[in-house]
C-alpha cells in the first residue's frame, strides 16, 4: 500500500507554467491606471475624501515591487517594473518646497500637505489639504523612483517613520481599499488615529504681519483634533497622487490634469492655524 504526499503550495504555485502578457496590453494597462488615477483624484478634489483608499489602491499597484525568486510567478511586481520603468524620475513637493536644503522641514509633512479647519455645528475642527504645485518661483525638484518611494515623509512616533510607500501599503490594506483589516496595525493606528500630538487653535487676523497675535493673552478659538489625523494621511495619499500624475502623464494630458485641480496654495499667505505647543514630542 501506497501513500502520496500531498504537494506544497510552492510546488502547486511552480508546476502552473505561466502566460507572458502582450507588451502591448500592458501599455494599455498602464495608461489605463493613470487615467483611473485622475478620475479618484477628480472625486476627491470635489470632496469626497473617502476615495483616498481608492487612490492608494491605484498607487500601490503601479509602485509597490517585491520580487520573490522562489515563487517568480506569483511574486507582485509593479507596473513601473512591468513596463521598464523601475528607474523613472519623480516630482518630489517636499523638496521642491524647500529648495532640497537638507535637515529643512516643516512639521508634520514639509511641501505635501498645509493645515486648515472646516466648521460643523459651530466647533472648529483639525483639516489638512494637499498643497499641489508648491513652487513658485522655481521649478521641481525630481528623485528616481526608489529613492522617492522610500523617502520618510511622516512620523507616528520617534521610531515610527513612514515613507511614501509604507503610507500607500497601509491606507490600502487597511482603510477598505484593498479590504478592510479587522484590526489596525499599531504603528498605522498612532499615525492615523491617536489625538493629542499637539494643540492647534485658529488665530484671527494676519499673523505674519503682527505676529502678536501669537501671544498667551491673546483670544483664539481652539481647533478640535478629533479626526484630524486620518484627514492628514488622506491629503497626503491624494498629493502623492498629484506627484504621480505629474511624473507620468504626457505633457498635454498634464496640461489638461492641471487645469482640473484646486488653486495651489501659495504658503506667502498670513498664518491662520498656530500650533501653540506640543503634547509629546514624537518628531525628536
Amino acid at each position: 500500500m501506497t501513500t502520496s504526499k500531498k504537494k506544497s503550495s510552492q510546488q502547486r504555485s511552480q508546476a502552473v507554467v505561466y502566460v507572458e502578457r502582450d507588451p502591448d496590453e500592458l501599455l494599455e494597462d498602464f495608461e489605463h491606471q493613470l487615467h483611473t488615477l485622475r478620475v479618484l483624484c477628480s472625486q476627491y478634489d470635489k470632496g469626497n475624501i473617502m476615495f483616498a483608499a481608492e487612490i492608494a489602491v491605484n498607487l500601490r499597484t503601479l509602485f509597490y515591487d517585491k520580487p520573490d525568486p522562489s515563487k517568480p510567478n506569483t511574486a507582485s511586481r509593479s507596473i513601473m517594473f512591468q513596463i521598464g520603468k523601475p528607474d523613472q524620475e519623480m516630482i518630489d513637493t517636499c523638496y521642491s518646497h524647500t529648495k532640497a536644503e537638507p535637515k529643512v522641514n516643516i512639521e508634520p509633512a514639509s511641501g505635501l500637505v498645509y493645515a486648515t479647519h472646516y466648521v460643523k455645528k459651530d466647533k472648529y475642527f483639525q483639516d489638512w489639504k494637499p498643497t499641489y504645485n508648491q513652487w513658485i518661483d522655481e521649478g521641481p525638484y525630481f528623485l528616481p523612483m526608489e529613492r522617492w518611494l522610500n523617502r520618510v515623509i511622516l512620523f507616528a512616533g520617534v521610531d515610527k517613520k513612514y515613507s511614501r510607500l509604507r503610507v500607500l501599503k497601509d491606507v490600502a490594506n487597511q482603510e477598505r481599499g484593498a479590504h478592510r483589516a479587522q484590526k489596525l496595525h499599531p504603528d498605522y493606528f498612532a499615525l492615523s488615529r491617536e489625538q493629542g500630538r499637539y494643540a492647534s487653535s485658529f488665530v484671527r487676523g494676519d499673523a505674519v504681519s503682527n505676529p502678536e497675535l501669537f501671544a498667551d493673552d491673546k483670544i483664539r478659538t481652539d481647533i478640535s483634533q478629533k479626526g484630524g489625523a486620518l484627514r492628514l494621511v488622506k491629503s497626503v495619499v491624494r498629493q502623492i497622487a498629484h506627484e504621480t500624475l505629474l511624473s507620468l502623464l504626457p505633457d498635454e494630458e498634464k496640461a489638461k490634469y492641471q487645469a482640473t485641480i484646486p488653486r495651489p496654495v501659495d504658503t506667502r499667505h498670513p498664518i491662520i492655524i498656530a500650533k501653540i505647543r506640543y503634547l509629546d514630542d514624537i518628531y525628536a
